[in-house]
């Protein structure tokens, strides 16, 4: 009997990270996203809205909703509000991860579990997943998809490439075409369906 894996998609910004995410779910997993899932949460969880706006202050609503550049311009220059926000908000998230696994898990027609977690390590919370995948991407690459103007400032925060890749179970590099990527996923979904792992590098 195939094991139903719950899998962490990782890597730091602009790697890819949501377009690999698609593409496993086009080929059959199912998708959660700690991202969507924190953004449903600052929208529609009253205690959180309240807690998040006794931290960073009524500047960051509008139409009295919480708007989410107004809080990452905060918390991208303030690294304790930032991580005071991070430990809002991440239980919640995880929790919400651990039952959309339940549920996909009871609906038995699925490949594989896949949860975007761009913050899996920095948070420790790998131990949680059967497998992690790290998404990787040149400096150059990474730049080049970003559209905003506050990389520099964003990646400072995250753990290093060097670093997730010790930590990780497999790793997927992401310099070519989406093509390239497609078939490293599908080679991961392989991975996935099998007992017998192999090598920590799909190429």
């Amino acid at each position: 009997m195939l094991k139903y894996r719950k899998v962490a998609v990782t890597g730091s910004l602009s790697s890819g990270k949501s377009t690999l995410c698609q593409i496993l779910k086009t080929h059959g997993a199912y998708l959660v996203s700690a991202d969507d899932i924190s953004h449903q949460l600052l929208e529609n969880h009253p205690g959180i809205f309240k807690e998040v706006v006794q931290l960073l202050g009524e500047q960051v609503l509008n139409d009295s909703k919480i708007d989410r550049s107004k809080v990452a311009q905060i918390v991208f220059s303030d690294e304790k509000k930032l991580k005071k926000l991070e430990a809002i908000l991440h239980p919640f998230i995880f929790e919400e991860i651990e039952k959309e696994y339940e549920k996909s898990k009871d609906e038995k027609k699925y490949i594989a579990f896949i949860a975007e977690v761009p913050l899996l390590f920095e948070t420790n919370r790998q131990r949680e997943f059967d497998l992690t995948l790290l998404i990787t991407t040149s400096l150059d690459c990474a730049k080049k998809r970003y559209t905003q103007s506050d990389y520099d400032k964003r990646i400072q925060y995250q753990m290093s490439a060097s670093e997730k890749e010790k930590l990780s179970d497999f790793i997927i590099c992401n310099n070519g075409s989406k093509q390239d990527l497609e078939k490293k996923a599908l080679q991961f979904l392989e991975i996935c369906k099998n007992t017998q792992f192999q090598e920590k590098y799909i190429r």
